[in-house]
């Protein structure tokens, strides 16, 4: 009895071990599969950045040294220069893109709802779409100057878009079983709206958000290179202007790794709120 006991208690320990280490290996490769094999490609490219620099292949001038970056970077820091432009050009995106997102779900819905409103609106969004945001630039000068009120427009133009599009197709993709079931059980509109409608297109929102925020930093950076006294897009133009061609790297990458965290920070919340959502999973 003893011994049958024995081989029970260490057959358990097997497979606690075993549980134990299978925990471990998924654990490895999770931390390999997001962490790792992302970020083993940039690290040869610097590597192999900074050997071409350090073999004086290409002018400092044209290529500053990845060492070099990271010097002016710490130093812009030091003296808050990065961080007060990067905290302007933030504070501007978060104006435009708040104002940009609010207009695009609000007429998106009305589309979306009412097919005769998008009839009429076709045209209309059909020629304004696909201007570029930088051939506002010269009409935002002329009509507001080169303060604040001209950059948040152009943020906004450049958020509304995807915002609006996006809300569009998700109230177009609403589940046509749903729809039904409602109407067989009489559902008002209100109800329609709150229970089976805006629940199927905040998935879209969230997507038409995450490309708006893109747009947005994008469109600020453009505004400031073009016409502005601050902000990382300025700091990026006078670099240019007084030959620092490091700072201009440090600028360009701050706008990328901020870009990255927003989208981050937005996917972050999108799985926090819509749990419900397969296809959060696979998405990038």
């Amino acid at each position: 009895m003893e011994t049958s006991f024995n081989g029970v208690e260490t057959g358990r320990k097997s497979v606690c071990g075993a549980s134990a280490l299978m925990r471990s290996d998924a654990a490895v490769n999770s931390l390999i599969n997001r962490y790792l094999i992302p970020l083993a490609l940039p690290i040869v490219i610097i590597a192999f950045w900074q050997y071409v620099c350090d073999s004086r292949s290409i002018p400092m001038l044209l290529l500053p040294s990845p060492a070099r970056i990271a010097g002016a970077f710490v130093k812009l820091i030091a003296d808050r220069n990065l961080i007060d432009n990067l905290t302007i050009s933030l504070l501007r995106v978060g104006q435009g893109y708040c104002l940009g997102a609010s207009l695009g779900i609000t007429l998106g819905c009305f589309m979306g709802l009412f097919p005769i409103f998008e009839r009429m609106m076709s045209l209309i969004t059909g020629i304004l779409r696909p201007i570029p945001i930088m051939a506002w630039v010269p009409l935002m000068i002329l009509w507001v100057g080169i303060g604040e009120l001209s950059k948040i427009i152009l943020i906004a133009i450049g958020t509304f878009w995807a915002v609006l599009v996006s809300v569009i197709n998700g109230i177009k993709n609403t589940d046509r079983k749903y729809l039904e079931v409602a109407y067989i059980f009489k559902k008002n509109k209100i109800t329609l709206m709150r229970k089976v409608i805006f629940p199927a297109m905040l998935p879209f929102v969230f997507s038409g958000l995450r490309i708006g925020i893109d747009n947005a930093w994008r469109s600020v950076v453009g505004a400031e290179v073009v016409a502005s006294i601050s902000g990382v897009g300025f700091m990026i133009q006078f670099a240019r202007e007084v030959s620092r061609t490091d700072i201009m790297f440090v600028g360009i990458f701050t706008v990328g790794l901020v870009g990255i965290c927003i989208d981050q920070l937005l996917k972050f919340i999108q799985k926090k709120l819509l749990k419900w959502d397969q296809t959060l999973g696979s998405s990038v």
